[in-house]
C-alpha cells in the first residue's frame, strides 16, 4: 500500500507547476510550427522553419508563468518556390519590413492538469492583437513538450491585402499547429 501511495504522490508532484519551475527553451531540430490556409476550400499547408519558444514558470508563484514565441516570418515555406516567394511580399507577410512575429503571454491559467490557456498579444506585420492560445504541456526531467492548435484570421493582421482580403478564393482563417520540444535552461530569467 505504501508503494502505491509513493507512485500516486510522484504522479501528483509531476503535474504540479513547481515540478517544472524555471525557464524552458525550444529545441529547434525537434520542434514544428505549421499553418494551413485554404484556396477555393482546399487546404494549403505551410511550415515556419525558424522560431523560438520560451516558457517560464517562477518557483515562487506558478500563476505568473509566461510564454514568448518569436517566429522569423521569412522562414515560411509552402513547398512551392513561387508561393513561398509570394507570401514574403508586401501583400502577404511583408517579411522585409516585418521580419518577426512575436507572441507574449503573461496571463496563463491551467483549466486541468497538463492543459493551459495563455492570454497574450500577437504582434504580426506591425499589428498587435490579443490572442488566446490553448496548449498542453508535459515534462519529464529536463525535457518537455508543448503542443496545441489555434485559428487566426489573417485579415486581422493585414495579411492578404487588396483583392486578397475578401476571403475568396483564399480563406481568411488560418489554422496554426505547433509541437515544440523544450529543454530546461540552466539559468532562469523571465522572457
Amino acid at each position: 500500500m505504501s508503494a502505491l501511495r509513493s507512485v500516486l504522490a510522484a504522479g501528483l508532484l509531476a503535474c504540479h507547476p513547481l515540478a517544472y519551475a524555471g525557464q524552458w527553451l525550444s529545441v529547434p531540430a525537434q520542434s514544428a510550427l505549421r499553418f494551413s490556409a485554404s484556396y477555393q476550400g482546399v487546404p494549403v499547408q505551410g511550415t515556419f522553419h525558424r522560431f523560438e519558444v520560451r516558457w517560464w514558470v517562477p518557483r515562487s508563484s506558478p500563476r505568473t508563468a509566461s510564454l514568448r514565441v518569436r517566429v522569423f516570418v521569412a522562414s515560411a515555406d509552402m513547398e512551392s518556390h513561387d508561393l513561398t516567394r509570394t507570401i514574403e511580399g508586401p501583400i502577404w507577410f511583408d517579411a522585409r519590413s516585418f521580419p518577426q512575429a512575436v507572441y507574449s503571454a503573461h496571463a496563463i491559467t491551467q483549466p486541468r492538469p497538463g492543459h493551459y490557456l495563455a492570454s497574450g498579444i500577437l504582434r504580426l506585420k506591425g499589428i498587435a492583437k490579443p490572442v488566446r492560445v490553448a496548449f498542453t504541456w508535459h515534462a519529464s526531467g529536463d525535457s518537455g513538450t508543448l503542443a496545441g492548435t489555434l485559428t487566426l484570421r489573417r485579415t486581422d493582421f493585414g495579411i492578404g491585402t487588396g483583392q486578397w482580403a475578401s476571403g475568396d478564393p483564399i480563406g481568411r482563417d488560418v489554422v496554426v499547429t505547433f509541437h515544440v520540444q523544450l529543454k530546461r535552461a540552466a539559468v532562469a530569467s523571465r522572457p
